[in-house]
């Protein structure tokens, strides 16, 4: 793995052969029915800018095989092959990526506009031209100029149209870049953010805070007797629950807020500018709200039963972590589940 590690210490590709490779990569992450997550985007980098020769072959012998190109497979080269500098290729090729599009754009954009006043400034010339009878070869002038421009404008034309679609690959390009980034931050079941979303968000608000001061509460829900809601209705059921809970909290929540699933039927919910009462009351009207809900099967309308959250709330002390700050919204919401569920607790500390 050393020889590898040199491989991937920068990359020094150009332009061009960057769009090159990202033109190929994204077909693949399609043809192959694939998350477009980062990882799976480093493997087919890593794969079409070949100095990853294991890597290459690995792929090159599965595909010879005829086995199914799988995110898990990927995930597997991944770790196999690029994992020792996990961190370090995904931000790379990232940014590669992102300078790739903004460099592309803007050549696009400056190279569009002087095309059409270049060809401005010769019709304009024409014109003055073709006004002007003095002379009696200003015709013969007049008529080479007026062609000249007319075949520079065919040419400009022809040039502006493929900047048309050189800006609308890129813009599609840069989607599906900004699709991947946000599904690499969200949770596929619910579309609630990650844990690496919420971490993300948490450095944000941290941050906002910082500058102008406000209070920060967090929120940590989860679903009572859940293995039961599975054992019972079995696990499509179950995610039907799990997608309902999200659901509220989404419609519960408003402004800066987050909710991001944590874990199978845990949730983890950020918000910012809100002090320790206005969050209490907040976990209040999202427990009441899933308690009077009522969850039925689609094919017989047969109710699943009554389901219902614990919830622990903590309020950010002064620098603390995240993971500070979850634990302590987790001792509470501990006793919630202690005191017979289907309840709000206050961090012992903070009450």
């Amino acid at each position: 793995m050393a020889g590898d590690q040199n491989k991937h210490q920068l990359y020094t590709e150009s332009v061009t052969q960057s769009a090159d490779i990202l033109r190929l990569v994204i077909p693949q992450i399609s043809k192959h029915k694939l998350i477009a997550n980062p990882i799976n985007y480093a493997v087919w980098y890593e794969y079409y800018l070949a100095s990853n020769l294991q890597l290459k072959q690995a792929i090159d012998k599965n595909i010879e095989n005829g086995t199914a190109i799988t995110n898990e497979l990927l995930e597997s080269f991944f770790e196999t092959h690029i994992t020792d500098q996990a961190t370090t290729v995904l931000a790379r090729v990232q940014d590669n990526v992102l300078k790739l599009i903004n460099n592309l754009s803007e050549t696009t954009e400056t190279t569009d506009s002087s095309a059409s006043n270049y060809q401005q400034s010769l019709k304009h010339y024409g014109d003055l031209l073709e006004s002007s009878k003095a002379n009696q070869e200003l015709p013969n002038i007049l008529t080479k100029l007026v062609t000249d421009t007319q075949s520079m404008q065919s040419s400009m034309q022809t040039m502006r149209n493929h900047m048309n679609e050189s800006q609308q690959e890129i813009q599609d390009l840069r989607n599906k870049l900004n699709q991947v980034t946000a599904e690499a931050l969200s949770d596929a079941l619910t579309g609630l953010a990650n844990r690496k979303g919420l971490s993300k968000e948490f450095k944000k608000v941290l941050a906002q805070a910082q500058e102008t001061p406000f209070s920060i509460s967090l929120l940590m829900v989860d679903i009572d007797h859940f293995k039961k809601v599975n054992d019972t209705h079995g696990h499509l059921i179950g995610d039907k629950v799990i997608k309902f809970v999200a659901d509220t909290l989404t419609m519960q929540l408003k402004g800066q807020d987050t909710a991001s699933r944590f874990g199978g039927e845990e949730y983890v919910i950020l918000l910012p500018n809100t002090p320790l009462r206005g969050a209490q009351a907040i976990a209040e009207a999202i427990r009441n709200k899933i308690e009077k809900a009522t969850i039925r099967r689609a094919n017989t309308q047969e109710s699943i039963g009554q389901v219902t959250v614990s919830i622990g709330v903590a309020n950010h002390q002064q620098n603390e972590s995240l993971d500070s700050l979850i634990d302590r919204a987790d001792a509470a919401l501990y006793l919630s589940k202690q005191n017979g569920r289907n309840r709000v607790t206050v961090d012992q500390g903070q009450s």
